[in-house]
């Protein structure tokens, strides 16, 4: 029991041996500053580089239609018996749902709201159009 409280006591650390550990590592780095400059300058030069060389990306969220109700074995003898009310359906509200999703995308709206169009004599794009007949100045 003894020799384990000795254990204890020699393995704890007080403040001030921590204080003087640090300072000791400390005037290490400083005896030893060209080492520390010369691996750091390469890592700085590199990093460096690499931002000015790495293009800049922009995000944007894009939404897009895929058609995929075309093609298929039996597409043309699916139309067939369509015509004549066996099977065939159930496309419809699938591509309502992609049309849907287009329109919503920031895209198109942009091309539209950006269009120049003439009302009432007055040539002006869609959007101030818009603010106009809702008031919204």
């Amino acid at each position: 029991m003894e020799e384990e409280r000795h254990y204890i006591e020699e393995d704890e650390i007080t403040l001030k041996e921590l204080i003087l550990k640090v300072q000791e590592y400390f005037w290490e780095v400083v005896r030893n500053w060209k080492w520390v400059v010369l691996i750091i300058i390469p890592f700085i030069a590199f990093f460096v580089y690499k931002a000015v060389s790495t293009p800049v990306t922009y995000e944007a969220e894009l939404t897009f239609m895929v058609n995929e109700d075309d093609g298929g074995g039996m597409g043309g003898v699916s139309a067939i018996l369509g015509q004549f009310g066996f099977g065939g359906g159930g496309g419809g509200n699938n591509n309502l749902d992609k049309i849907l999703e287009l329109a919503k995308s920031r895209h198109i709206v942009q091309q539209i709201m950006f269009d120049t169009i003439s009302i009432n004599g007055r040539e002006n794009i869609i959007s101030n159009h818009i603010i106009s007949l809702y008031e919204y100045h």
